[in-house]
């Protein structure tokens, strides 16, 4: 669990630097990679440490309220960093067609999808997310090193709660 929570920060800061420039294999593929193994090494470990100690007749309430929470988070998560992706486009956007509006020249450079404007905005909004994502990700490193204590003989044998 350790390791993924040491890698999940690696794979979402390599990923939030991501540009309109980035090639697929080195931007986004590779990054996805690391984070997806991140994710494997802490998921797993993590249900079975919640579920450790809780009586066999009350795991499988122990292990749906962790995958209830899981959800919850991840929604709360995916619309707060949306909408600082979206705010952080929207301005970036706006701020291109006031320059324009005041005279500065932006000649073919229209806001629209597919204009180097708008292909900019649209990164600047993907990489302050993502950062905000990595930032969770760090704060996730620290909970797991001061937070969870458990030994290896409290643990389940096995990932699959009966």
């Amino acid at each position: 669990m350790t390791i993924g929570a040491l890698l999940a920060p690696v794979g979402m800061f390599w990923l939030s630097r991501v540009s309109e420039h980035s090639h697929y294999l080195t931007g986004v593929g590779l990054p996805l990679i690391v984070f997806a193994a991140a994710a494997g090494l802490i998921f797993v470990p993590l249900t079975m440490t919640l579920v450790a100690g809780i009586a066999d007749e009350h795991s499988g309430v122990a292990s749906s309220m962790f995958n209830a929470g899981q959800q919850v988070g991840g929604a709360v998560g995916l619309a707060v960093i949306g909408s600082v992706a979206w705010t952080v486009v929207n301005r970036h956007v706006r701020d291109s067609l006031s320059h324009a509006a005041a005279g500065h020249n932006l000649a073919g450079h229209a806001a629209g999808p597919g204009s180097p404007v708008y292909d900019h905005a649209l990164s600047s909004g993907v990489t302050t997310a993502l950062t905000m994502g990595a930032a969770a990700t760090v704060l996730a490193l620290i909970v797991t090193l001061i937070a969870i204590r458990v030994r290896r003989e409290d643990l389940p044998d096995s990932p699959l709660v009966m």
